[in-house]
């Protein structure tokens, strides 16, 4: 009786420990996005809701790639579907299992999806985040006032004699 209690007990924790990897590998392959990040991809302003239509972002998988390109796709969702924006390939070392983009310029104000594949369909990475309606305040900036030109823009920054 003892010991098939124990043996009980014993399958409950190895049960519970696999469901905590299985988390722990879900994470792994979470995409973290950023306002940008530095040459050690180490992000800054890590976040999945934006107020500018500029984002950063940087994938990790559970191993290398082993393949010299992924699919990267960008989804939009509209209520409960999820449009297709954009897919291209993106060239990587087969050694590599992080790679990211800086910059990455959206449309306009949503939620959307990032995901990456490999070529055959099986899937590396995915992660999901929304941009906000910038707010606007403050003056604006000279540079955004009309009868600002171009030249005028240049000789500010010169460097004085």
């Amino acid at each position: 009786m003892l010991k098939k209690s124990v043996v009980t007990c014993l399958c409950f924790m190895i049960f519970v420990l696999s469901l905590s990897q299985q988390g722990n590998c879900a994470e792994q392959n979470h995409i973290l996005f950023c306002r940008t990040f530095n040459d050690k991809w180490e992000p800054i302003d890590p976040s999945e809701t934006f107020e500018t239509n500029v984002v950063s972002w940087i994938a990790q998988g559970e191993k290398s790639f082993e393949t010299p390109r992924i699919i990267v796709s960008l989804y939009k969702k509209i209520g409960a579907e999820e449009r297709l924006l954009e897919r291209k390939p993106m060239d990587v070392r087969p050694a590599w299992d992080t790679t990211g983009v800086r910059n990455m310029a959206l449309p306009e104000e949503g939620t959307y999806i990032l995901a990456l594949d490999k070529p055959d369909g099986t899937p590396i990475s995915s992660g999901m985040f929304t941009i906000k309606a910038m707010s606007i305040s403050g003056s604006p900036l000279p540079e955004e006032t009309l009868g600002t030109t171009l030249a005028k823009i240049f000789n500010k920054y010169l460097p004085k004699k």
